[in-house]
């Protein structure tokens, strides 16, 4: 059963197969992020298996008015707020498993200005994007702050 039969048939309580095409379909570009079909050659690639009840940001989403979560978020990515656009490409580069062509591509500048933006990041942060801890640390920043973003 794929994503959009699924969700059509109100079955909540298992995991379905999401294809670009499902992404597409459904209007989910905002949720999954529009690197993940940029470039996307063949549209019934599956992406994923996806639990319906819980999309990716489930498990953060849930803690989303907690004070520590905020005080996280302000911590981690703070000054990325002033440059939003910074934000975004951090955002673009970490879900495409740090695919610098593909997060270039999605963001339509060439892969020595995409570095170039990495590197102001990293400046800003005062980080290492080649540090997993951080990285990790960075994503789930993301994540919060995404969930607090679609009430």
């Amino acid at each position: 059963m794929d994503y959009a039969t699924a969700a059509a048939a109100g079955h909540a309580d298992g995991p379905v197969r999401l294809t670009i095409r499902d992404i597409l379909a459904l209007d989910l570009v905002a949720t999954w992020g529009p690197e993940v079909v940029a470039g996307a050659a063949n549209l019934d690639r599956p992406v994923r298996w996806l639990h319906v009840a819980d999309p990716p940001t489930a498990p953060v989403a849930r803690l989303r008015d907690e004070p520590e979560l905020q005080a996280f978020i302000e911590r981690e990515l703070g000054p990325l707020f002033e440059h939003q656009q910074l934000l975004e490409v951090l955002r673009t580069y970490l879900r495409t498993g740090r695919n610098k062509s593909l997060a270039a591509q999605a963001h339509h500048v060439s892969r020595p200005a995409f570095y170039r933006r990495l590197r102001s990041i990293e400046a800003l942060l005062g980080i290492d994007l080649e540090d997993w801890d951080q990285l990790t640390s960075l994503y789930v920043a993301i994540l919060a702050y995404e969930a607090q973003r679609i009430r």
